[in-house]
């Protein structure tokens, strides 16, 4: 074989490896769930397209276009909302608090639970307790004593309650 054939067998060769492997990638991609979930390589690169923002408080209570008397009720009511949460859950409010900065996933789930855009006045503006002291079914009891339903989104425990896990614990325990 001369040496531009041995070239070309070379080039057919690499050639040949790219679409095997372009093969491969194709019926990985075609495997995987349709949405861009499935695709986490892509989903990051559109997420760095998508450009950050967040309202300040003049822009929070009327980024929907509401006019300027609508914008002045909500702020009035989110003021009384946030003066019963701290009427209600002092020692609930200080204890999560102390625990904000010394336990990530108390930072991470404070964080990642409100849309972008609305995270800084709402945070700021609504704490919640991260802490609970008692559960009965799919209540929780905080520090102060308040009872709530829990819809933080733990599917088991919204559908089976919390005494359900308590059974399973207590009966792997023995």
């Amino acid at each position: 074989m001369d040496e531009a054939g041995a070239i070309q067998l070379g080039m057919a060769i690499v050639a040949f490896s790219l679409l095997y492997k372009l093969f491969i990638r194709l019926r990985l991609s075609r495997a995987k769930h349709p949405s861009l979930r499935g695709h986490a390589k892509w989903s990051r690169r559109l997420a760095k397209l998508v450009r950050y923002y967040e309202f300040d408080e003049s822009r929070f209570f009327s980024s929907d276009g509401a006019p300027p008397e609508i914008s002045r009720q909500r702020q009035s009511g989110m003021r009384r909302l946030r003066a019963d949460i701290v009427a209600k859950q002092p020692e609930t409010l200080a204890y999560s608090e102390s625990l904000q900065n010394t336990i990530s996933d108390v930072h991470f789930t404070s964080a990642y639970r409100v849309p972008f855009p609305f995270r800084a006045q709402l945070g700021n503006a609504l704490k919640s307790g991260s802490i609970v002291k008692e559960s009965r079914g799919v209540q929780v009891r905080d520090l102060d004593g308040n009872w709530r339903y829990d819809v933080t989104g733990s599917y088991g425990v919204n559908v089976f309650g919390y005494d359900f896990y308590k059974a399973a614990w207590q009966r792997r325990s023995k």
